[in-house]
């Protein structure tokens, strides 16, 4: 089996927080890429940091309740960034805010509603776009950068919505009627700005912005995924669960002129063509055949390259079950069709990394991730973080252009 040897960084502020989902720029600006860590913790907001790829520096940036406007009294906090830092052509970064139940225990909050910010990198100052729809949180977002318009879907209520950064108006919204259903966790957006989307039961809709049209598309979805279980735990709610009928992710491959995207029901790889509305199953990207494991949201692309980290079991961080080894890394190229197994992915002398929920890769071809790493000795315990035995740190996670070549 090979193995693969990551570089592991930290910061002193990480101990403060307890995930990441997505979270990380879309785009690198002067060398430094951008991300955001969630938390948990009662009172307490998610944070940004920076890192710096030259000098292998992280610096953390602020926290999202301390730069909101008039953030509704009694309000639960923004804990989650649960979407990516989206470049603007003002080379702004946009992302969307959630909350997170306070010490992970699903229970009724009372939540304003997720704001959509704008932090420039080169003033440090953050744009507060307001609350867009009250007690909704910003779930899932994709920006179309030429036209500076961000869609978005919210929970709990699961509406799409086109929003205007420029000129801060809703210039579309559509509640998806979900009756206790889950949405995707990303939307593509192809060459012409139509955007994708999927909730459960395999239903694809689409919005055209030419017409502000949002529709429905019938599709082979269903009749490609596999029929899966719906694994729950007592532990969980919401959408990282085995068994779901949509997609986690979604990636647009412009050379190819086709979607890619992870399947929520099992994990493996699909293919979307646009023009015909048709799916194709493209291989399984877990070798774990003996167990289910949630799907992630690890997809991440460089040029014709996809790449994607299965955990060994069910990872979702405090939250986790049944993970016995370290992860693995798989690769999709586009041009090829060829699927490459990596191997198992380890930090310094072998030390596991249960899983991560958030990847980019950098133009130099190396890949970031954001993950929980097995604390090895006590005075790394944290009873904070942990899930059944394991006591777990949050730990950037760098694979190289070279190691990611062998």
């Amino acid at each position: 089996m090979a193995i693969i040897d990551a570089k592991l960084y930290n910061h002193r502020m990480f101990d403060e927080f307890d995930s990441a989902y997505w979270g990380f720029s879309s785009e690198c600006l002067d060398g430094n890429m951008y991300f955001s860590l969630c938390t948990h913790k009662p009172n307490k907001s998610a944070g940004i940091f920076q890192f710096d790829i030259n000098k292998k520096e992280i610096k953390y940036l602020f926290s999202i309740d301390e730069k909101i406007k008039n953030n509704k009294l009694g309000s639960t906090p923004h804990g989650k960034v649960h979407t990516n830092l989206f470049l603007g052509i003002d080379n702004k970064y946009y992302f969307g805010t959630h909350f997170a139940y306070p010490n992970c225990i699903p229970q009724s909050v009372n939540y304003e509603g997720g704001r959509l910010l704008g932090f420039d990198p080169c003033s440090g100052l953050v744009e507060d776009h307001g609350v867009l729809i009250e007690g909704e949180g910003i779930v899932t977002m994709i920006i179309d950068k030429n036209r500076m318009h961000c869609y978005i879907l919210t929970s709990p209520s699961g509406y799409f919505v086109d929003y205007s950064i420029n000129n801060r108006k809703i210039y579309y919204s559509s509640k998806l009627n979900l009756n206790g259903e889950s949405i995707c966790r990303s939307l593509g957006l192809d060459n012409n700005g139509i955007v994708y989307g999927c909730k459960e039961g395999y239903q694809v809709f689409k919005y055209d912005y030419r017409d502000q049209v949002f529709s429905f598309i019938n599709t082979n979805f269903s009749s490609i995924s596999p029929e899966v279980e719906e694994w729950n735990s007592v532990k969980k709610q919401g959408a990282n669960k085995v068994g779901r009928k949509m997609w986690r992710c979604i990636e647009f491959d412009h050379e190819t002129n086709v979607f890619y995207g992870i399947n929520a029901a099992d994990s493996s790889l699909f293919k979307f063509n646009k023009e015909t509305n048709q799916f194709e199953n493209v291989a399984k990207l877990n070798k774990l055949n003996t167990k289910s494991v949630y799907p992630n949201l690890t997809l991440s692309k460089n040029k014709n390259n996809f790449y994607y980290l299965p955990s060994d079991g069910k990872f979702d961080y405090k939250l986790s079950e049944e993970i016995e080894s370290t992860s693995t890394l798989i690769s999709f190229n586009s041009k090829t069709k060829d699927i490459k197994d990596h191997g198992s992915v380890y930090g310094l002398d072998n030390l596991v990394i249960f899983g991560a929920a958030s990847a980019m890769c950098y133009k130099d071809g190396s890949l970031y991730l954001i993950g929980a790493v097995k604390c090895e000795t006590i005075k790394e315990q944290n009873e904070y973080l942990k899930f059944d035995k394991n006591y777990f740190k949050i730990r950037l996670i760098e694979i190289t252009k070279d190691s990611l070549s062998k």
